[in-house]
């Protein structure tokens, strides 16, 4: 039996899925939420679901059951603790989602770029630009400072402690992997899993291709989709092109300040999403944009990423961001962000032919499921 850590967040329910199908009956899905009825995001309500808040005697029931394995589904805040709750013969396993390792101070300090930078930095209160810079340049310094007033290590070393406990790790791209080494430990193995196919991805559009250029920006209203130099990107081009920047989730306040720069740029071309979409309708917007821009430095957005790939997007990424250098190691055809133009000569029917092609071997729905059974076995045999 397979215990699953889990917050009400958007992917779960398709980790759901492909779990029953490789391993029907054989998996918990404990999610920390006050009540199944709450939940927001998980739609599921099928047989080995647990909705409980972590802190909960119920909670504290479950994973005191025996278990094989556990996985984590990201690893941040309350689940560094729960790592040291159970006993060494079985198996942790970590999920990285990408935010629970970009905060560590070596990639933080890297990930926006100058304009973000500065409203970012203008927007800290002077205690909050003192503790971030604290935290990004002298981390071992803020992690005594934050043991003598909190009583508790920084979460970077909560990180590096719980990583004492955890036996191998996935991520969303196999370069982040280099990362987990170089900057965390070496002590860790890798197996490597994937959130969802481009069939669950690709939903209702999976049989289409981009019909017209408009211009997608990012997927969330965060400080590392570097907006505001995207923006600066767009301007040195004359372009007439419609403007999506998805901001249905994230810093709120961020996404009011791009909304506001972006109509001051665009005009009536610009159209912020505020609101959360169903997959679906969200992909019929996508399927609009036969230009994509992420601005990220680093691994973010990848089921946008791998839809506008099928689709015949032209994707603009950041050389330095692990998404770019993943996709060129895999012959993928994908646009360098420094070398923008809105016209190209590569045809959307052209593009998608070619990744498609490359997509399937990474993110067919049966390579999914191989994959996951390939992580079952390991876990069930540790």
């Amino acid at each position: 039996m397979i215990l699953h850590i889990a917050d009400d967040e958007k992917f779960i329910d398709s980790v759901i899925e492909i779990f029953e199908t490789v391993a029907p009956g054989n998996n918990i899905y404990l999610i920390n939420h006050p009540s199944v009825d709450s939940l927001h995001y998980i739609k599921y309500r099928g047989l080995g679901l647990y909705v409980f808040n972590y802190n909960s005697t119920k909670y504290k029931e479950v994973i005191n059951r025996p278990f094989n394995a556990v996985i984590f589904h990201g690893l941040w805040g309350y689940k560094y603790e729960l790592v040291n709750q159970f006993s060494d013969n079985i198996h942790l396993h970590w999920i990285s989602w990408g935010f629970d390792l970009y905060f560590i101070p070596p990639l933080l300090r890297n990930l926006l770029l100058p304009e973000t930078r500065r409203i970012h930095f203008n927007e800290l209160k002077r205690k909050d630009k003192i503790i971030q810079k604290l935290a990004m340049d002298y981390a071992r310094l803020w992690n005594v400072l934050n043991m003598f007033r909190y009583g508790e290590l920084s979460d970077y070393y909560k990180l590096k402690k719980a990583l004492k406990r955890i036996h191998s790790i996935s991520t969303v791209v196999e370069n982040e992997y280099l990362l987990v080494q170089r900057y965390l430990t070496k002590k860790i193995s890798y197996l490597p899993f994937r959130y969802g196919s481009i069939e669950q991805f690709g939903k209702g559009i999976y049989n289409e291709i981009c019909t017209e250029d408009c211009i997608l920006i990012g997927n969330s209203a965060t400080y590392s989709g570097n907006h505001l130099d995207a923006f600066q990107v767009l301007c040195q081009t004359k372009i007439s092109n419609p403007v999506y920047v998805p901001l249905s989730y994230g810093d709120k306040h961020y996404g009011q300040l791009i909304a506001e720069q972006g109509k001051q740029l665009f005009g009536e071309k610009f159209h912020p999403l505020f609101d959360f979409i169903p997959l679906d309708e969200y992909n019929q917007i996508l399927k609009k944009c036969g230009i994509v821009v992420m601005n990220y430095v680093r691994q973010q957005a990848m089921a946008n990423i791998i839809v506008a790939l099928w689709l015949g997007a032209r994707i603009y990424l950041r050389p330095e961001n692990p998404v770019y250098q993943f996709l060129c190691q895999n012959d993928f055809k994908i646009f360098d962000i420094n070398h923008f133009e809105i016209e190209c000569s590569e045809t959307h029917e052209n593009l998608a032919l070619w990744n498609r092609e490359r997509l399937a071997k990474f993110y067919r729905h049966d390579v999914i499921l191989d994959l996951t059974a390939n992580l079952v076995q390991n876990l069930n045999r540790s």
